[in-house]
C-alpha cells in the first residue's frame, strides 16, 4: 500500500510539474498553484525528486520565495501590481493579478494600509520618491 501511495504521489507530481510549466507559457494555466502541488507531492513522495526540484531554476522563480517566508521581492510584485490614474479624477485605480485570491487580497490590504501615508510624504516632497 505505501507503494501505491509513493506512486500516485509521484504521478500526480509529475503532472502538476508538467501543467506548471506549460502555464509559464499559456496564461489560462496559473503556474504557481501547480508548482505547489509539485512541491506537496514531491515531498510526499520521493525524497530524491524532492531535493530535485526545490534546486530547480522555477521552483527558485515561482515559489521558492514562499516556502523561506522572505516574502515577495519588488520585481515579482511589480509584476503582479498595476496601479494608474483614472482620467479626469484623483482617483488612483489599482489592479491585482495572482491566481490565489486570498494572497491578492492581503496585498491589495496592504496598498490601502500604507497609499494614504505614502500618498502624503510624496505631496509633501513635491513629488520625488
Amino acid at each position: 500500500m505505501h507503494y501505491l501511495k509513493k506512486a500516485f504521489f509521484v504521478a500526480l507530481g509529475c503532472i502538476s510539474l508538467a501543467l506548471g510549466t506549460i502555464g509559464i507559457a499559456l496564461p489560462i494555466l496559473p503556474t504557481v498553484p501547480f508548482y505547489l502541488l509539485t512541491a506537496f507531492c514531491f515531498a510526499n513522495s520521493s525524497e530524491r525528486l524532492h531535493t530535485w526540484f526545490t534546486h530547480t531554476t522555477v521552483y527558485k522563480k515561482y515559489i521558492g520565495s514562499y516556502f523561506r517566508r522572505r516574502g515577495m521581492t519588488r520585481k515579482e510584485l511589480s509584476k503582479m501590481v498595476d496601479v494608474s490614474v483614472v482620467s479626469d479624477t484623483q482617483l488612483l485605480e489599482v489592479v491585482i493579478t495572482s491566481t490565489d485570491a486570498e494572497f491578492a487580497c492581503r496585498i491589495a490590504q496592504a496598498f490601502v494600509n500604507v497609499a494614504p501615508t505614502e500618498i502624503v510624504r510624496i505631496t509633501k516632497a513635491g513629488g520625488a520618491v
